[in-house]
């Protein structure tokens, strides 16, 4: 098995692998001093040495998500827990 996070060794629940993937993306650096490149280098920097393309580009796409939802949440543009249950219970129906 390769080098890097459990989650892209398969050791991991999916709960645990958010845990994980937001852990390591705060420990990166605030959300306001990342930039693009800096996303995808810290990103490149976790993932295990044989990793494909796809996990490649999910470990960006996804922590830069992360950043852009902490930044929201530093600037007050976060959803409630009652408004996001309300819209999931609309999305599930």
């Amino acid at each position: 098995m390769g080098r890097g996070p459990l989650y892209f060794q398969g050791l991991l629940h999916p709960a645990e692998v958010r845990e994980e993937v937001i852990q390591m993306t705060t420990e990166t650096a605030a959300p306001k001093e990342q930039n693009a490149k800096a996303v995808a280098q810290a990103a490149l920097k976790d993932l295990p040495d044989d990793a494909t393309l796809n996990q490649v580009l999910d470990a960006i796409e996804m922590r830069g998500k992360i950043l852009r939802g902490l930044q929201e949440a530093a600037e007050g543009k976060g959803l409630t827990e009652d408004e996001a249950r309300a819209r999931l219970k609309k999305w599930c129906k």
